[in-house]
């Protein structure tokens, strides 16, 4: 299988926490990810604006996902995020990822979340550690 689709699947096909993200990979490339989440009810805070901790999960995941497309496993170790905007509570968010360092065992991405008119609702910056290959084959 190939790596980009393997990707993609391992998040659709998830059974732990991260099945509740909502995240459509909409592209892939080496140190890129980018992914769609479609708001719903369930990912709302009392005041109807998405849940910070969901948005925080969600750039976990591109940033996490960006990484792997280097073909490693990896696991976060640090990691922060500035809550920009509040995002609407219906419509669709875009979450991406770009590379600030590739290197033999850590990784380091921005991870940018926008609402459907381009307002940019947070910024995360972190920090992923190499664990091992990933085996997709």
């Amino acid at each position: 299988m190939e790596l980009y689709e393997f990707l993609k699947q391992r998040v659709q096909n998830a059974k732990g926490y991260i099945r509740f993200s909502h995240l459509n990979f909409v592209e892939l490339g080496e140190g890129t990810a980018k992914a769609e989440i479609q708001v719903d009810e369930d990912l709302l805070n009392p005041m109807g604006t998405v849940h910070g901790g969901c948005l925080f999960s969600i750039c976990d995941t591109v940033g996490g996902t960006a990484a792997m497309t280097h073909g490693v496993a990896v696991t976060t170790t640090m990691a922060s995020i500035s809550y920009l905007n509040p995002a609407p509570g219906k419509g669709i968010l875009t979450a991406e990822a770009v590379e600030l360092k590739a290197g033999n065992n850590l990784f380091r991405y921005d991870v940018f979340v926008r609402d459907e008119q381009g307002i940019l609702v947070c910024k995360a910056n972190l920090e992923y550690f190499k664990i091992g290959q990933l085996n997709y084959s």
